[in-house]
């Protein structure tokens, strides 16, 4: 019994190291597109400096089945605009008509222009027409093809500080979206989603920075949501371990 549970110990935390251990998003092969200026930093770090049109840095690869998590900071206090995210974004999307892809934006504080007010908080929108310097981007307006599903659980009227790093975890697959904020979850939206690449959103608010950025794969669970796998494992294993301990101590 003592060498069985020498090796289920030994499985446990070699599958927690290499959870810990994983090492950053290799960024350099990520595509900007829109006039924002991205600037890679230290390993699976980028930073957007224009105050500019919408933009996006993103990866080309299809990204449905993995969780994106890192560190999102705005070190810059003078404006009040959007960071965030893009799913199922494929090259081009950004001044294209006829897209499909999900946009995830956090604005600082409320803004009216183009005809309306723009809501400060974070929410998330079905993307299906070019976005650009309109009441699309700007207020999620559908006629020019910006429709919003949903606001944050807790932040849908609560915009981001300057200088405060947030944790994030956004998890995206064939039928729904999650994105954990601090470890609390913000966004959990089921439907029929697109493939396509993953990435990151300004929209005139520079200095805003993602670092720490890892890549986790999904597995999915018995409710239908997803989990990161290495992790899940890793607790099934030292959950088993505990059990066969108790077992040994009777």
């Amino acid at each position: 019994m003592r060498t069985h549970s020498r090796r289920l110990l030994g499985l446990a935390l070699g599958l927690t190291s290499l959870s810990a251990l994983a090492t950053p998003i290799d960024l350099s092969g990520w595509q900007a597109e829109g006039p924002g200026k991205w600037q890679l930093g230290a390993p699976g770090s980028v930073t957007q400096t224009r105050n500019e049109a919408p933009t996006v840095f993103f990866s080309s690869d299809p990204a449905q089945g993995f969780s994106l998590s890192g560190q999102l900071q705005v070190d810059y206090a003078k404006d009040n605009d959007v960071i965030g995210f893009v799913l199922g974004y494929q090259a081009g999307d950004l001044g294209a008509s006829d897209v499909d892809y999900l946009l995830i934006d956090w604005r600082r504080s409320d803004q009216s222009r183009y005809g309306g007010r723009a809501e400060g908080g974070l929410a998330i929108s079905h993307v299906t027409d070019r976005l650009d310097e309109n009441s699309g981007a700007w207020w999620h307006d559908p006629a020019q093809g910006v429709e919003e599903l949903a606001r944050g659980l807790t932040l849908g009227d609560t915009g981001w500080d300057p200088y405060t790093s947030y944790d994030f975890d956004l998890h995206f697959t064939a039928t729904g979206v999650e994105l954990f904020i601090d470890g609390i979850k913000e966004l959990d939206l089921a439907g029929n989603f697109a493939d396509g690449g993953i990435g990151f959103y300004n929209y005139s608010q520079r200095n805003a920075i993602y670092s720490g950025l890892q890549f986790t794969a999904l597995a999915a669970d018995d409710s239908g949501g997803s989990i990161p796998a290495p992790t899940s494992l890793a607790l099934l294993l030292a959950g088993v371990l505990g059990l066969g301990l108790s077992r040994r101590r009777r």
